[in-house]
């Protein structure tokens, strides 16, 4: 059961746990609400990434996802997703702050 997972991942709050946890839950069986609703609960960076990862979402809810994560990993997957404008890009580049974002940007412009 999804919630219960969730519980066992918010309980031990370690980053091994909440791997053991994406690896099970088959995120590309989810729906997007089914998506966002994991990824509140979880509001952990590793599963962000994976559900950045599965392509279902838009881009408004990448974006919304990298500013409630405020991560580098996650602002580099939401633009490794090829799903941003230029203009986006560099915005996500200015808030992550980070030089692998940057690297990604940089490969997605070329």
């Amino acid at each position: 059961d999804v919630n219960q997972l969730l519980d066992v991942g918010n309980k031990a709050d370690d980053s091994d746990v909440w791997q053991a946890i994406i690896e099970k839950l088959n995120f590309g069986k989810l729906n997007v609400n089914q998506l966002l609703d994991v990824g509140n609960k979880a509001d952990d960076s590793d599963v962000w990434q994976a559900i950045v990862k599965t392509g279902k979402l838009n881009v408004n809810q990448l974006l919304d996802i990298g500013n409630k994560a405020g991560n580098w990993r996650v602002w580099k997957a939401i633009v490794e997703t090829g799903k941003l404008d230029v203009n986006q890009l560099l915005d996500v580049g200015n808030k992550a702050d980070d030089s692998y974002v940057w690297q990604a940007i940089v490969e997605k412009l070329q």
